[in-house]
């Protein structure tokens, strides 16, 4: 029978498994959508790219959002329960991915669904690059986190 005490000896092996494990869901989907959902395709146009990034764009950043958040917590937690430095700094690094998937990404998200389709495609244009360039900035926070989890 585990008594309080076993039960936080656990924490730390807990939070550490939890972080690697959506920390790695996070970074793999981030860069996959990286890869896959953001760059200018030559074949689509803006009209196109729009149409594709107002149906993923919702569900694109809900995972992303979950996935950071619980990679956060997890890690922050596994660090003040005596996991390390390295586990904070990761926690802290999803923390910030976080914050800029609840700020800025959803933000431009809602101004590219608030774009009529025949209106401003080159406003358009300019929200699509922002939003690639963010999620690349995202796929890097991910992978920094994952190397620090994996060297501490």
């Amino acid at each position: 029978m585990l008594n309080f005490l076993d039960i936080l000896q656990l924490l730390p092996f807990i939070g550490h498994n939890i972080a690697l494990f959506s920390g790695g869901l996070f970074a793999g989907a981030a860069v996959y959508v990286s890869l896959t959902e953001c760059p200018p395709r030559s074949v689509l146009g803006p009209r196109e790219m729009m149409l594709l990034t107002h149906s993923i764009a919702a569900r694109t950043d809900a995972l992303l959002l979950v996935l950071s958040a619980a990679t956060a917590a997890s890690a922050i937690m596994a660090a003040m329960v005596g996991g390390g430095s390295l586990w904070m700094s990761g926690g802290l690094t999803q923390l910030g991915a976080t914050v800029l998937l609840i700020t800025d990404v959803q933000g431009v998200s809602k101004r590219l669904a608030s774009l009529s389709l025949e209106e401003e495609a080159e406003t358009g244009e300019k929200l699509l690059q922002r939003r690639a360039g963010q999620i690349a900035i995202l796929a890097l926070f991910g992978l920094g986190a994952q190397c620090q989890f994996i060297l501490a």
